[in-house]
């Protein structure tokens, strides 16, 4: 793989935290799935399963 799971939830992570709207965090989200489909067979997606649910409803309080 090209790039460390440490990188990609890094990434993830900013993307859903340069969010400004509902909207923008739904297609955060679908970044996400698409990233978990992507990587589905590494040994350490449940990091990133895990860290980015914690950064989405994190996210998802400061929009409220």
């Amino acid at each position: 793989m090209g790039e460390s799971i440490d990188k990609i939830i890094n990434k993830t992570d900013n993307v859903i935290m340069s969010c400004e709207n509902h909207t923008q965090l739904m297609v955060a989200k679908q970044y996400l799935d698409l990233a978990i489909k992507f990587y589905k067979d590494h040994k350490d997606i449940s990091r990133l399963k895990e860290a980015s649910t914690r950064t989405l409803a994190a996210k998802g309080v400061m929009l409220k």
